[in-house]
């Protein structure tokens, strides 16, 4: 005997035979497994000759069985293979007339012809076993299927799937608590019992109340894209009105540096031993309120150390096809007193960290080095002292938002041609310390 048809277990040796092209449909999977019941070799030897026996005769004959296991998952993969869409008896029952005739013909188109049918197809065409239900699991799935414009404009997978990320723990942590469900039966009642889980989660300080409410705005989307395609009659959503009050509790907002604690990280950072390359990113970040990514893949053409003023801009290029958010976030940031003499002595750019995870690294590394010198803070929080900065030196909010690359509320400067270099680095030389 084959000793490929043998194989060893946990639980004992087992029969393992593939099952030929032709018969996958009809028998609904590639192999075929049975225990052998034994853990001793010599005994598994003897075992197997009649399975093998058996199964060669199966295949030969392409006769199946009746003794395949009817459940859910069985007859749903089997009635893809047929090119069915699967229906239970009460599906075909409480139709609208035009539904199950148009039913009815797709499972004889897809049946005539078959001959004699096993157990499982009788099954499959007789809708004998009620519909499966979708996990939340199963429904982010269907979500990713019907969203492929999503995150699109993300070239790199890594970024992809850093989009992706809260999605799936959102859809874990639901099924965490409520176990795999069926999200087309969730009722709102359903939805409250996972928010006061959340909610739970956040008196205990194990979650922070704004992680709370994206998990639920994260279902709400993929539950209300699912229902909207694939089962409309279910709409409205059950998510649609459940929300989590903060009753102002703190929305975890990244905390600013003093100037003292700035000052600290400063001296700590440049007697370290940290590399030249890291320093002068934390130093740039400092005096610009740059994110990581957007000076780790800054390219030679983006930085422009003769100009009048000095600056960089960030932009797409050759190391990026975007700029988080686009729009706003593309802009020219003047380099000023630290900021521009790190930046002299990398006219180039950054490569140490312009690979696809190099701000993760960046911001890693940095973060390490920070939080010795002052608890709590981290390399974004040199993007809020810079908002700080700016607005305690009586910057508006249009040029603030210029320098940053947010989005004004309301009004827009964009009507005109904006602020010049000129404009933004005199509001820096006026918010920035002189030892800055």
């Amino acid at each position: 005997m084959d000793p490929n048809y043998i194989v060893e277990r946990a639980s004992g040796y087992h029969f393992r035979i593939a099952v030929p092209p032709n018969l996958r449909a009809k028998l609904g999977k590639r192999e075929v497994w049975r225990s052998l019941k034994t853990k001793d070799r010599k005994t598994a030897r003897f075992a197997v000759a009649p399975l093998y026996e058996k199964w060669s005769h199966i295949f030969a004959t392409g006769i199946i069985p009746d003794e395949i296991e009817i459940v859910p998952e069985t007859i749903t993969d089997n009635a893809k293979r047929s090119g069915l869409t699967y229906r239970s008896d009460e599906d075909y029952l409480y139709a609208p007339i035009e539904k199950s005739i148009e039913a009815i013909f797709e499972l004889k188109s897809a049946t005539s012809g078959t001959g004699r049918r096993n157990k499982l197809e009788t099954a499959t065409h007789g809708g004998v076993v009620a519909a499966p239900g979708m996990t939340m699991t199963q429904a982010l799935e269907r979500y990713k299927e019907l969203s492929p414009d999503k995150f699109m404009a993300y070239s790199d997978e890594r970024d992809r799937y850093k989009r992706w990320r809260p999605f799936v723990q959102a859809a874990q942590a639901f099924t965490d608590v409520m176990g795999k469900v069926d999200v087309l039966k969730l009722k709102p009642k359903d939805c409250f019992i996972f928010k006061n889980a959340l909610v739970e989660q956040v008196r205990a300080g194990k979650l922070k109340v704004e992680t709370a409410r994206k998990k639920i705005m994260w279902l709400r989307l993929i539950h209300t894209k699912v229902l909207e395609c694939d089962a409309p009659e279910l709409l409205p959503c059950p998510w649609d009105r459940i929300t989590i009050d903060s009753n102002g509790a703190e929305k975890g907002k990244r905390k600013p540096f003093t100037e003292n604690e700035i000052r600290i990280v400063r001296d700590k950072l440049i007697n370290s031993e940290a590399s030249k390359q890291v320093i002068a990113l934390n130093l740039i970040s400092m005096n610009t309120g740059a994110t990581c990514k957007e000076l780790t893949h800054l390219d030679s053409s983006d930085i422009f150390l003769d100009a009048p003023v000095p600056y960089i801009a960030v932009r797409p290029n050759a190391h990026r096809n975007r700029v988080k958010g686009n729009g706003s976030r593309i802009r020219e940031i003047p380099l000023i007193g630290l900021a521009l003499d790190e930046m002299k002595k990398f006219p180039d750019g950054f490569d140490e960290f312009r690979k696809n995870n190099g701000s993760e690294e960046l911001s890693r590394i940095s973060n390490v080095l920070i939080k010795s010198a002052v608890k709590d803070r981290t390399f974004y929080s040199y993007r809020h002292t810079m908002a700080d900065r700016l607005r305690q030196s009586g910057c508006n909010d249009t040029l603030k938002d210029a320098l940053l690359g947010h989005t004004t509320k309301g009004f827009s400067m964009y009507y005109g041609v904006g602020y010049t270099l000129q404009n933004k680095l005199e509001a820096l030389q006026k918010a920035l310390p002189e030892d800055a």
